[in-house]
């Protein structure tokens, strides 16, 4: 049904106001094409269900209203976040995104991949493995959806880098501009969604 729904696709350019010719699209599937977040939900699901499976790769137990339920994995559009009750579980997590991604094609950047450890004990575990994604350094942060992440609990840490960010797109608004709508322009585009 997939190949019958994809069988002849087409894609066309527009560049300075002319389009192209029909250009036949060998492989993948078109950007836009409504199909395609389903179809990226029928992959990953099987992604889910081989970590779940998996008796040597435990996750954190949450409290919900009906009970207790353990995260082990979750997924935003392409972005992957593994939760791991122990450093050495990291092995066997990394041996079945392998697998997921030499089946699927949908393989893990391992150098955009950080392992972020929860408290002093998994640090000390994380420290000694040579495990691949690295661990996330001491005092430092990495980005996931957006947001600072870091191995402590401390808020100043994401709100931080906001601050600065936020005081950096200030200060171009500032200095690069004469006009009052000129600067309204500039936070409106520039300003603004830092913040939200």
């Amino acid at each position: 049904m997939v190949a019958v729904a994809h069988a002849k696709t087409t894609g066309r350019f527009l560049v300075n106001g002319y389009l192209s010719a029909p250009i036949p699209v060998a492989c993948g599937i078109r950007q836009g094409c409504p199909l395609a977040p389903l179809l990226f939900i029928l992959a990953i699901k099987a992604l889910y269900q081989r970590m779940e499976a998996r008796s040597d790769i435990c996750g954190f137990s949450m409290p919900t209203t009906s009970g207790e339920e353990t995260v082990r994995i979750a997924d935003y559009a392409d972005d992957t976040a593994l939760y791991l009750q122990d450093a050495h579980m990291t092995s066997a997590a990394m041996e079945e995104l392998s697998l997921f991604g030499a089946a699927s094609g949908l393989r893990t950047n391992v150098r955009n991949s950080v392992v972020v450890p929860l408290g002093e004990a998994a640090r000390a575990e994380g420290r000694q493995l040579d495990a691949a994604p690295p661990l996330l350094q001491e005092g430092t942060t990495c980005r996931y959806l957006g947001i600072q992440v870091s191995d402590t609990d401390a808020e100043a840490v994401p709100w931080g880098a906001m601050m600065q960010g936020f005081r950096c797109r200030l200060r171009f608004a500032i200095a690069k501009t004469h006009t009052v709508m000129q600067r309204a322009e500039i936070a409106r585009a520039i300003v603004v969604p830092k913040v939200l």
